[in-house]
């Protein structure tokens, strides 16, 4: 029996069916419940389930108002957890403490009491030794929860309901930002001003055509994190972000220089948002111990509720280098990046979208306005129920004696309700409610302030009555609504939009200190850098390797390996390993291709390489480039930076320096003893990676062995080689007939071949 009859075979309620269709089922049902009910907030209220849910639990279960006492956080975890949201305790107490915290948010919602963490990054203390309660705020939040403004769901196990949204006066989205990891979806919003996203709501209210740039323009400046900092992203780069709802702010720390004496400190007032102050201390504490930050003395944490972390510099370092290299390395300047997915209704439910400024205010307007409508009907269905009781009772109280004969006569509660109903032509729940009135409320003076009464409802009803009717009249109203939000939370913008704020330009060798130093390179590619050295046999290499390279310099200065595949690797002499012993391997620094080799090294100093000083590249196939080596003096990435260009199989023999074109010349020896001699100036100088000219018309089975630069003077050595005897043979210019380049050379041998090439370490003693 195969597989799927054994499904088929099985008893009732075991489903049989394809692995990748079940599975994609149950995926996309998690994918989906973890969007929905966990990690999106909804664009109405700004909040997710999880915190919806504290709050509510707080507000209703416990009454946590915030003129009441505060209770044990254990408490409100507990009864959360119980009965609206089944999942860990920990998620929700660190779902609550993050409302509480005045430096995640710009309007806490919860009103902590004990340690609940700092910004220093410190934890809360367990919820078994903190209280809370709500804020103002966080009540505010449900301040129409009880007047159907909103739909209600049953709770996980249908045992009591639960708001599906909170009826939010304010754009809790904008104004406190929201942080979230969904399946496939996240989202990452910023914090802003709340006067200015209420302002801004308003102005969308008066005038829904309104674009972003206009709302940037008049009131939303942009981003406002409650850690203050300064944002210096420019006007256009913020309209697209809050147009398409996705971007970056930079965000940098505030800082400012004081001075003592003749003592110099650089203080930090505000740090980005989300930065631990005391993870930022010890990073510096540890650039400055290092080494790598010579400017800065020391670091030390003065701080009390505001931040003030002050930095004592060198009495004549220049503090906007030390900016600099703190912006690159620390996280006193980070991007925040935007993105603003939110769950919006959609055709009953709730879905997943990308929304720029206008849509989340003008989804908050018309749930707003929807609140309105909703709480407004309520409204008059209770006063119009006040009203039915009203004019009941001033029926029954015009002739109070003929009332109170009737139930008297009465032998019982429902015949006294008939009795009502029958003398007074008024329905049985008013004859209900007259019955169940208290005496006193039939006498005379009871009579006027029940005709008050009702006439304030019936005013009321009418007045409900109009403005339902009415969308300007509710648009108004909402704008009545938002005016009082923005004088309860009125507050100073924290983060600076400074777009002309200097660019500070990092200048890493700024921060090295200048060290002479030796650049000790072996043929096989093992690299270091050492003080001092007696003479090039007393430095050490491994067995069946040599010293190709000494090369005097200082720890400021850069140096560049040529390899035989036609790149050229930059560093810093700084970063080589300072070791007396045989260092590190080249491929530890630079990701070389396998088999790749150094040719030649060079380091990038006016007494290596002068002015118009330009290098000559040669490869095996014969072909050569001449160009320029300070496009290659700055340091490279891992992948360096191509200075040939070569064909499959194609080696570069050698790299040397030409220091006059006009006096300097090329000799080129093949391995079939063919030498050409010809001047430096007939290769063509290129400004990029090229295959060069030809140097050498080589024979099918030929190729370059040896190529050197020679010149009338002592310049340039002469280039030696050995025969397949075992011979050896130099060449010079001088000792050649010069002739023009890409020739067939001169024959040199006529039985034998040249099967290597004789380098000598190259030893420069700087100036």
């Amino acid at each position: 029996m195969s597989l799927l009859q054994q499904f088929q075979s099985k008893p009732k309620g075991v489903q049989a069916g394809e692995l990748a269709d079940l599975a994609k089922e149950r995926y996309l049902n998690y994918a989906h419940s973890v969007i929905v009910s966990r990690a999106l907030p909804d664009v109405r209220d700004g909040l997710k389930p999880v915190q919806r849910r504290i709050l509510y639990a707080m507000n209703e279960d416990l009454k946590l108002y915030h003129d009441r006492k505060h209770r044990k956080s254990a408490t409100i975890v507990g009864a959360t957890m119980g009965k609206y949201h089944a999942h860990g305790d920990s998620a929700l107490y660190g779902a609550m403490v993050r409302m509480a915290q005045d430096w995640v948010l710009r309007v806490p919602l919860v009103d902590g009491y004990g340690n609940f963490g700092n910004i220093d990054g410190d934890p809360p203390a367990a919820h078994r030794y903190t209280e809370a309660r709500l804020k103002k705020a966080g009540q505010d939040l449900m301040q129409e929860i009880g007047r159907d403004a909103v739909d209600f769901r049953p709770n996980f196990d249908s045992t009591a309901e639960e708001p599906t949204v909170l009826p939010a006066k304010i754009p809790l989205l904008l104004i406190n930002g929201c942080e979230g990891i969904a399946v496939g979806l996240a989202t990452k919003i910023p914090p802003h001003n709340p006067t200015e996203v209420l302002n801004a709501t308003i102005d969308l209210v008066r005038h829904p055509a309104r674009r972003a740039s206009t709302l940037l323009k008049h009131h939303l400046k942009g981003p406002d994190f409650p850690t203050g900092g300064s944002i210096v992203e420019s006007t256009e780069e913020l309209e697209t972000l809050y147009d398409t709802g996705s971007g970056s702010v930079t965000i940098r720390a505030k800082w400012s220089e004081e001075k003592e004496g003749r003592n110099r400190f650089l203080v930090i007032e505000e740090i980005p948002y989300g930065v631990s102050k005391q993870d930022l201390v010890v990073k510096i504490a540890s650039h400055i111990a290092d080494g790598s930050l010579p400017q800065v003395e020391d670091i030390r944490d003065e701080s009390t509720d505001e931040v003030r972390i002050v930095l004592e510099l060198d009495r004549k370092c220049d503090i906007n280098n030390v900016m600099a290299y703190l912006f690159k390395h620390t996280d006193l300047e980070l991007k925040f990046h935007v993105n603003m997915t939110v769950l919006v209704p959609e055709d009953g439910g709730l879905m997943p979208r990308k929304l720029g400024l206008v849509d989340i205010l003008q989804q908050f307007i018309d749930f707003r306005l929807q609140v309105i409508e909703r709480r407004s009907l309520y409204d008059l269905k209770k006063i119009e129920e006040r009203l039915d009781v009203l004019a009941g009772f001033l029926t029954v109280m015009a002739r109070a004696e003929e009332a109170v004969e009737a139930v008297v006569k009465a032998g019982s509660k429902a015949e006294a309700r008939e009795n009502l109903v029958s003398l007074f032509q008024i329905s049985e729940p008013q004859a209900d409610q007259v019955l169940n009135a208290k005496v006193y409320r039939f006498a005379s003076y009871e009579l006027k302030a029940l005709q008050d009464e009702a006439d304030e409802k019936e005013a009321e009803a009418a007045r409900l009555r109009k403005l339902l009717q009415d969308e300007e009249a509710m648009r108004q109203l909402l704008i009545d609504e938002l005016k009082a939000c923005k004088k309860e939370y009125a507050s100073d913008r924290q983060t600076l939009i400074e777009q002309d704020l200097p660019d500070f330009e990092y200048d890493e060798a700024a921060f090295i200190e200048e060290v002479p130093a030796k650049i000790i390179v072996s043929r096989k590619g093992w690299v270091r850098r050492q003080k001092a050295y007696s003479d090039l046999s007393s430095l050490r290499v491994r067995t069946g390797d040599e010293i190709g390279w000494a090369l005097a310099g200082n720890t400021v200065d850069t140096v560049t390996f040529f390899t035989d595949l036609g790149r050229a690797y930059t560093a810093r002499v700084v970063d080589l390993p300072d070791t007396s012993g045989y260092g590190d391997p080249i491929q530890g620094m630079f990701s070389f291709s396998d088999g790749e080799n150094i040719l030649a090294v060079f380091l990038n100093t006016p007494e290596m390489l002068p002015e118009g000083c330009e290098l000559v590249a040669v490869s095996d196939a014969g072909q050569g480039v001449r160009f320029d080596p300070s496009r290659l003096s700055e340091p490279s990435n891992a992948s360096g930076r191509m200075y040939m260009r070569l064909d499959d199989g194609v080696r570069v023999v050698g790299v040397e320096r030409v220091l006059d074109a006009e006096e300097d010349f090329v000799v080129v020896i093949s391995r079939n003893s063919r030498v050409l001699s010809f001047g430096s100036k007939y290769i063509s100088q290129v400004k990029g990676a090229a295959k060069g000219v030809k140097c050498l018309t080589l024979e099918a089975d030929d190729s370059i062995l040896a190529f050197g630069i020679t010149s009338e003077g002592s310049r340039g050595d002469s280039l030696t080689v050995v025969t397949t005897r075992g011979s050896e043979k130099s060449f010079r210019h001088t000792t050649l007939g010069t002739s023009g380049r890409g020739g067939i050379g001169e024959l040199t041998l006529t039985r034998d071949n040249y099967v290597s090439w004789v380098k000598q370490a190259v030893e420069h003693e700087g100036s």
